[in-house]
């Protein structure tokens, strides 16, 4: 049950982003726009990592606690 609200959450937010990003990057270079993009992902990447208990050093997945 959980994998596919997970991938339909996942699905959604592929759907969305798209029509948020459009009027967002109007006036926005695109390197500046990537690099919010990449640092938001990330934060939000790392906090979801860390939150399922896992323990992330350098981008990679060393133990997990659960």
């Amino acid at each position: 049950m959980i994998g596919e609200l997970a991938a339909l959450g996942a699905t959604l937010s592929w759907a969305i982003a798209p029509i948020l990003y459009r009027s967002a990057l109007a006036n926005t270079k695109p390197i500046s726009a990537n690099i919010v993009r990449f640092s938001v992902n990330g934060a939000v990447l790392v906090t979801v990592l860390l939150a399922a208990g896992a323990v992330v050093v350098a981008g990679v997945v060393l133990i997990f606690l659960m």
